[in-house]
C-alpha cells in the first residue's frame, strides 16, 4: 500500500477513508456469504440415498439368412449367398432363417427365458396374416452366460402362393408386399436380491414383389446393455466442503477485527490544517510573553529533555532563563523550544496533535508537516 494511504501512529494505522470502507464492506460480505454457506451445508444431511449398480450385463439378437443357389452360369464358384447380397428367386434353392442369442453377466445368476419366432406376411395398407414359424421355446442355466441358436427353413414359394390367391379373393393385387420374421425374446435372470427382467426382438424383412430381393438389415442384430442397482447410504460429497466454509470464515472474520480494531480513517488534510493553526495560536496566546525567537542553531555541549511545556517553564523560571524557540526553516523539521543553562540546553519537542508531550514527539510533528501539508505556512503563529 501506498506510503501516503497507511503509516502507523501508537499502534494504529491509518488508511484512506474510502479504502478503509471498502476493504470493511468487503470483510463483511465475505463473512456473511461464509456463514450463509456454513448454515447451508449444515441443512444438508449427512448422508445420502445413493444407486450403486450391483449387476451389469449385455445380450445380444441376431436373426439372418442363408440362402442356397442353384448350379449356374453367373455365380459358378457360389453355392450360398448371405447378408448383403442381391438373392435371385429363379436361382435360390433353399432359404433358411438363422436366429443366434447370447447373454453375458457380471456375476453367475440363474438364466431363464424363452422365445418363438413369427412371420407376418402383409401388403402394404391393405392386409396382414401371421404365422408362426418356431413355437415357443424355453431356455435356462446357471451361471454368467447363455446362448442359444435355431435354424428354420422358410418356404417362400408358398407365401408367394398365398399373396397370389389374397389377390384372387379380394380383386386387387398386393402393393408391395413383404415377409417380416422376427425372433421374439424375453429374459429373467435372478441374482439371488434381485430379478432382472428384459426383452429383445431382431427382425428381419423379406421383399416378395420381384425376380430378385434383398433383405433388409434394419434390425438384424439387437444389442443391449443394461445394469441392476440397489440404494445405499453413504456419505453426502458436499458435507466435504464444510471446512472450506470455515476458513472463509474465519479468514473474513479476522480480517474485519484487524480493520476495525487496528485502523482508523485517515484524518482529512483539512482537519490537520485546522488543528495546527489552533495549536499555534493557542500555544503563543499561552507561552508567547516568555519565548524568544531564534534562527540560529543551538548547540550545547548536552541535552536535557523535559516531558511537557510547563515543566520548561518551570526550569526556565528556576534558573531565570528565558525559553527560546528555534524557528522552523524545514517542513521536516521538529518545532523545539530550549533553555539555555551554561554548556546544557534544555528542551521540548512540541506535539501538535494534542495527544501529550512527549520525548520522541519528532515522528508526530513530521506526521502532520509530511506528504500533502508539506506547504502548509505556520507562520500564523
Amino acid at each position: 500500500m501506498r506510503h501516503e494511504n497507511i503509516f502507523m501512529k501508537y499502534n494504529k494505522y491509518y488508511l484512506n477513508k474510502k479504502i478503509r470502507l471498502a476493504l470493511i464492506l468487503l470483510c463483511i460480505l465475505s463473512f456473511l456469504a461464509a456463514l450463509c454457506f456454513l448454515y447451508y451445508l449444515y441443512r444438508k444431511p449427512a448422508e445420502i440415498v445413493k444407486e450403486v449398480p450391483t449387476y451389469t450385463y449385455e445380450h445380444q439378437g441376431d436373426i439372418f439368412y442363408r440362402a442356397d443357389i442353384k448350379p449356374n452360369m453367373v455365380f459358378r464358384e457360389t453355392t450360398v449367398m448371405g447378408p448383403d447380397k442381391t438373392i435371385y428367386r429363379d436361382l435360390m434353392d433353399s432359404f433358411t432363417s438363422i436366429c443366434a442369442y447370447r447373454f453375458k453377466g457380471s456375476q453367475p445368476a440363474e438364466i431363464k427365458g424363452t422365445y418363438n419366432v413369427t412371420a407376418a406376411l402383409e401388403a402394404k395398407d391393405m392386409w396382414k396374416l401371421n404365422y408362426v414359424l418356431i413355437p415357443q421355446t424355453s431356455f435356462s442355466r446357471s451361471g454368467k452366460e447363455v446362448s442359444f441358436r435355431a435354424e428354420r427353413a422358410i418356404d417362400l414359394g408358398y407365401f408367394e402362393q398365398v399373396i397370389k390367391q389374397v389377390d384372387e379373393e379380394l380383386g386387387v393385387n398386393a402393393r408391395e408386399p413383404i415377409l417380416t420374421i422376427k425372433t421374439n425374446i424375453d429374459l429373467e435372470a435372478d441374482t439371488g436380491g434381485q430379478v432382472l427382467k428384459d426383452k429383445l426382438t431382431p427382425t428381419m424383412i423379406i421383399p416378395l414383389t420381384s425376380g430378385s430381393f434383398q433383405v433388409g438389415d434394419d434390425e438384424l442384430t439387437v444389442k443391449k446393455k443394461g445394469l441392476l442397482t440397489k440404494e445405499v447410504m453413504v456419505s453426502n460429497p458436499i458435507r466435504s466442503k464444510l471446512i472450506y466454509a470455515y476458513v472463509a470464515a474465519i479468514t473474513s472474520g479476522v480480517l474485519l477485527l484487524m480493520l476495525l480494531l487496528l485502523t482508523q480513517n485517515k484524518p482529512l488534510i483539512q482537519d490537520q490544517r485546522k488543528n495546527i493553526q489552533e495549536f499555534w495560536k493557542e500555544f503563543w496566546k499561552k507561552y508567547g510573553d516568555c519565548i524568544i525567537k531564534t534562527n540560529n542553531e543551538i548547540s550545547p555541549t548536552k541535552f536535557v529533555s523535559v516531558n511537557s511545556m510547563e515543566d520548561l517553564v518551570r526550569v526556565a523560571d528556576e534558573l531565570a532563563k528565558p525559553i527560546i524557540h528555534k524557528e522552523i526553516v524545514s517542513a521536516n523539521e521538529p518545532a523545539v523550544c530550549y533553555v539555555l543553562d551554561g554548556p546544557i540546553a534544555y528542551k521540548h519537542v512540541l506535539c501538535i496533535n494534542n495527544e501529550g508531550e512527549k520525548e520522541g514527539a519528532k515522528e508526530e510533528n513530521n506526521y502532520y508537516n509530511d506528504g500533502q501539508i508539506k506547504n502548509l505556512d505556520i507562520s500564523l503563529r
